[in-house]
């Protein structure tokens, strides 16, 4: 043995490789895609929030079987738009917008001065040809020494006089523009006093809506179903909320509108509290399916020519 030489190093065991336990690799994927996501979530802006309050619906009454809802347009029982006859200044509103008038008043005056003058002119011209009448018809009962010829052209020039006052009477009425029936003032179209206005000028608009009309538009069959005197619901809204009011049909067009084949029917309820404002919609419930008309057969009892009226028949002539 050669002791100079170096010993040799005894072998090293082979490492074994580390082997992952089953299912590491997936648990570590799965870790870290739901890692990416919080953090997607967590960087994400948030979304504005709508600055609308929420919308909400109110529930509706389903129609009953064998019916079907429709809407109709409610009107004033009367709608008036008013004008002077003759052109002139406005001289004075006597009332203002939402005021209550009565039939005759007078609800704004044109300027009259010229017709005022007119008439106390032809009053007096009046005045004066009474007189001179009754003057001349006593001279001629007294003293019968008037003709009769005078006479008669005294009392002929009298009623002229009496004409011609009333003829300026009835221009000083049309300066005038008076309520044609009792209601509310609507709208004076922004007329002040002093302006000028033309003839038929609209200058003021009166309603009566102590009662008003629904009006409805209904195909031929619908509205043949509906007579005057039958009862209608009605839904609607009002200033205290949703109410139902009771109206009673009052006509039934005999004709259609030959464009969109619909009959025109008009119902009246009443409204004596004001609390419905006319102009808007309301709700009706109708028959689906209304019983067809009874069809008319003649009455051959009172045929001419039928045996039980011998009276038209050709044997008894």
């Amino acid at each position: 043995m050669n002791p100079s030489a170096s010993p040799t190093p005894a072998p090293r065991p082979a490492c074994r490789p580390l082997r992952r336990p089953a299912g590491l690799g997936l648990g570590l994927a799965l870790a870290r895609v739901a890692a990416f996501a919080t953090l997607a979530v967590l960087q994400s802006p948030c979304p504005a929030a709508d600055p609308r309050p929420p919308r909400t619906t109110t529930a509706r009454s389903p129609a009953a079987p064998g019916e079907f809802e429709t809407q109709g347009l409610t009107e004033a029982f009367l709608d008036a738009t008013l004008s002077a006859p003759v052109a002139g200044i406005l001289g004075r509103h006597f009332f203002k917008e939402g005021d209550s008038v009565e039939a005759g008043q007078v609800i704004v005056e044109l300027d009259k001065r010229v017709e005022e003058l007119e008439v106390a002119r032809r009053q007096t011209v009046l005045d004066n040809s009474t007189e001179v009448l009754r003057r001349t018809e006593e001279l001629a009962a007294r003293t019968r020494s008037v003709a009769k010829e005078e006479l008669d052209k005294h009392r002929a020039e009298n009623r002229i006089a009496q004409a011609e006052l009333d003829l300026a009477q009835e221009q000083l009425r049309r300066r005038q523009v008076t309520a044609p029936f009792p209601g509310v003032i609507a709208d004076l179209f922004g007329l002040d006093t002093g302006e000028g206005c033309q003839p038929q000028t609209p200058i003021a608009r009166l309603v009566d809506t102590s009662r008003c009309w629904l009006i409805l538009n209904l195909d031929a069959r619908r509205a043949q179903a509906l007579e005057p005197g039958q009862r209608l619901l009605l839904r609607l809204q009002s200033e205290v909320g949703p109410r139902t009011v009771d109206a009673e049909v009052r006509f039934v067009s005999p004709v259609a509108d030959p464009a969109s084949g619909l009959v025109r029917v008009k119902a009246l309820f009443d409204n004596t509290e004001a609390r419905i404002p006319a102009g808007i919609t309301a709700t009706v419930r109708l028959p689906e399916n209304p019983a067809p008309a009874a069809a008319t057969t003649p009455n051959r009892a009172s045929s001419p020519g039928s045996p039980s009226n011998p009276a038209a028949s050709p044997a008894a002539r």
